[in-house]
């Protein structure tokens, strides 16, 4: 259920007090649980989902980085670029590049 809810809600910064509200357990319960289950931190399942889900619109050439990081939930295109860069080891716009290549 906690899963669904993160991968609904990617696009948003959601705190621990509101995850654990929503699974209902408390904070520290479903933080030690969580990390034993899937083997990182809620806080990076987050970070790789949204990831994950910022591929997508690095193709639509309407829209800079920058909007596309604010619409990502992420706080601004440096934070997008320094994320991008410490998972995927390139920065948003040479994988814009890349993408194009292909399609």
């Amino acid at each position: 259920r906690l899963i669904s809810y993160l991968h609904n809600n990617w696009d948003r910064t959601l705190s621990l007090k509101e995850l654990s509200e929503f699974a209902c357990i408390s904070p520290i319960y479903m933080i030690r649980a969580f990390k034993s289950i899937h083997g990182i931190t809620i806080g990076e399942y987050q970070r790789r989902l949204r990831l994950n889900n910022t591929f997508p619109s690095l193709l639509d050439n309407s829209k800079s980085l920058t909007e596309i990081a604010f619409q990502s939930g992420f706080y601004d295109q440096s934070h997008m670029t320094r994320l991008f860069n410490q998972n995927v080891n390139l920065n948003p716009r040479k994988i814009r590049t890349a993408l194009k290549k292909f399609i």
